[in-house]
């Protein structure tokens, strides 16, 4: 039985952790305008209220009204968030691609994190034009 481990294979050594870096890059690549898409079709009105998608917090679920106005006030915060997720993740892939598996990884989890904080920022954002 022969190895191939050390032979010139056309396929490099890809490993687990460099395969977690490129799939949270495309993760966060598809996810960021993913979320603002969403965000556009509850500002709009082609998603309606539901228990599914969107911000589902007590103030935007009181009324078809304010579900609507809470995705317009939210349209800013989540457009700025699918820009840098997007980024982000775009960064991530290029690293992992690149074979630079620390910095996919901590690019790939930053836009995790910059997934989040577009969230939390589109939520308070949507509280304040429910609340005025």
């Amino acid at each position: 039985m022969t190895s191939t481990r050390g032979s010139s294979s056309a396929r490099p050594d890809v490993n687990q952790a460099q395969l977690a870096g490129l799939a949270l890059g495309l993760a966060a690549v598809a996810l960021g305008p993913f979320v603002w898409w969403l965000t556009r079709q509850a500002a709009t009105g082609a998603l309606g209220r539901n228990s599914w998608a969107g911000l589902r917090t007590s103030r935007t679920m009181q009324s078809d009204e304010a579900w609507v106005t809470g995705h317009r006030a939210a349209l800013e915060p989540a457009a700025g968030m699918a820009r840098r997720v997007g980024g982000m993740g775009a960064l991530a892939v290029v690293m992992a691609v690149l074979g630079h598996t620390p910095q996919s990884m901590v690019a790939g989890f930053a836009a995790l994190v910059l997934l989040l904080h577009g969230a939390f920022a589109s939520v308070r954002a949507a509280h304040r034009a429910i609340d005025r």
